[in-house]
């Protein structure tokens, strides 16, 4: 993509729509951070729903943070993404994309399916793709957020949509997607 182009997105594109599973070798979930008390709070369990969908009609393996993981301990979880209160630095989507593109060459996977909160999910799509995996994606219809959550930005729009787009363009300038 052209800067122009993801530049306009940055601004403009807050729910991504979903793509066909077809020819999905695993499912990857990036997490929303877990409410202040270590539970894994909406927007986690939420995820958790589309992931148990998508498990349903395909059987694909998973690999998932931690905050979703703990949802999903019942399916065949793949992999190990720490919890963001347990690393030592912030895990952000890059460090995270980067961790599950390593259990994916370790199974000879190369098409993941891709399953985030909205509108986070633009994000982890366009670090994918900057790494050079193309993705597919889950279908996520709405924007869910946690007025409890550990990461204060994701509590509600006013605090989460200013902040992601900061990090778009701050991204975008550095280069990470």
């Amino acid at each position: 993509m052209k800067f122009t182009k993801k530049l306009y997105e940055c601004f403009f594109e807050w729910h991504i729509k979903g793509t066909s599973y077809e020819g999905a070798d695993v499912i990857i979930s990036h997490a929303g951070g877990d409410r202040i008390d270590g539970a894994p709070g909406a927007i986690n369990e939420y995820i958790e729903t589309i992931i148990r969908d998508i498990y349903a009609k395909t059987k694909l393996p998973i690999i998932a943070q931690a905050e979703v993981a703990q949802c999903i301990r019942d399916l065949p979880l793949v992999g190990n993404i720490p919890f963001q209160r347990e690393s030592p630095t912030y895990l952000d989507t890059v460090d995270v994309a980067k961790m599950q593109l390593d259990i994916c060459k370790e199974h000879g996977w190369t098409r993941p399916l891709v399953v985030s909160c909205q509108p986070h999910l633009w994000r982890v799509v366009r670090v994918f793709e900057k790494l050079g995996v193309p993705v597919l994606i889950a279908h996520v219809p709405k924007t869910v957020f946690e007025p409890q959550c550990s990461q204060f930005w994701m509590r509600n729009a006013w605090l989460n949509n200013p902040r992601d787009l900061l990090c778009r363009l701050y991204w975008l300038v550095q280069g990470k997607i």
